[in-house]
């Protein structure tokens, strides 16, 4: 199976401005994040967290 991610820095311009908005504006905010995967990709049961 190939990597989701290729790289650390494997995201966009617009990702990173959203979150650097965030971060400026609301430095203690608590945010949850879901992983939503638009390609229907099948992925072992277990992924590994590190």
């Amino acid at each position: 199976m190939q990597p989701i991610l290729n790289h650390f820095t494997d995201n966009d311009a617009y990702t990173f401005s959203c979150q650097y908005y965030v971060l400026q504006t609301y430095p203690r905010a608590e945010v949850e994040y879901t992983f939503f995967d638009r390609n229907h990709t099948a992925y072992p049961e277990a992924l590994p967290t590190r």
